[in-house]
């Protein structure tokens, strides 16, 4: 066993996660930012965008049950998840995801949540443009045409130089919009989360 995952082992929310059922650690990142920014209240229906392996699905789950309904999008062949739930699978920076996605959704959907990640190269302000390059890809391809008037998107940056980039590009979409770390994350990672409330459709 590598050092990583003797360290990944002890690491608190892991273990709760193997304990609870739960398939990711990543699961108590959306139940926190829901706890304290009200994401999830009331919603029909949800877009989880980079949904594998499947941790926000379940956190989504847990929250509101299994009314809700879910269309997770991963470019990897995700194992079927129980509940009011379908999976497809594709890529989000490409435009014919519109159309796949449409297949499934016939009316606009009340959250759209990505816990995307770019895999980091070890530079930082470049890490920073490509994690932003997939919050725009997000927003173009799945939120524009998919989130009603009303609705909330949450998404993964980086830390970094240019990290206000994408909150300034899309603060004029939304009437709440702000950067957040939850208690879940790794305290040495460089992630954040970027709450956008109250979709305001141009």
């Amino acid at each position: 066993m590598t050092k990583w995952m003797k360290k990944r082992k002890k690491e608190e929310y892991y273990r709760k996660a193997k304990k609870q059922g739960y398939r990711s650690r990543a699961t108590y990142k959306l139940i926190q930012l829901n706890r304290k920014y009200n994401l999830l209240s009331g919603a029909r229906s949800i877009i989880d965008i980079c949904c594998a392996p499947g941790g926000w699905i379940q956190a989504i789950q847990s929250i509101l049950g299994n009314d809700v309904y879910i269309l997770g999008i991963d470019k990897s062949n995700l194992k079927p998840i129980e509940g009011n739930v379908d999976l497809l699978q594709g890529d989000i920076t490409e435009e014919e995801i519109i159309n796949s996605i449409s297949n499934y959704i016939s009316d606009k959907v009340d959250v759209i949540v990505s816990d995307c990640s770019m895999k980091t190269i070890g530079a930082s302000n470049l890490d920073v443009e490509r994690q932003n390059y997939l919050v725009t890809s997000a927003f173009k391809n799945i939120v524009q045409p998919f989130l009603k008037t009303g609705g909330h998107f949450i998404a993964k940056v980086f830390q970094g130089r240019n990290t206000n980039n994408i909150k300034n590009d899309l603060k004029h979409c939304f009437r709440f919009i702000k950067f957040t770390k939850p208690k879940a994350s790794l305290k040495n990672s460089r992630e954040l989360y970027l709450i956008c409330k109250l979709y305001k459709i141009k």
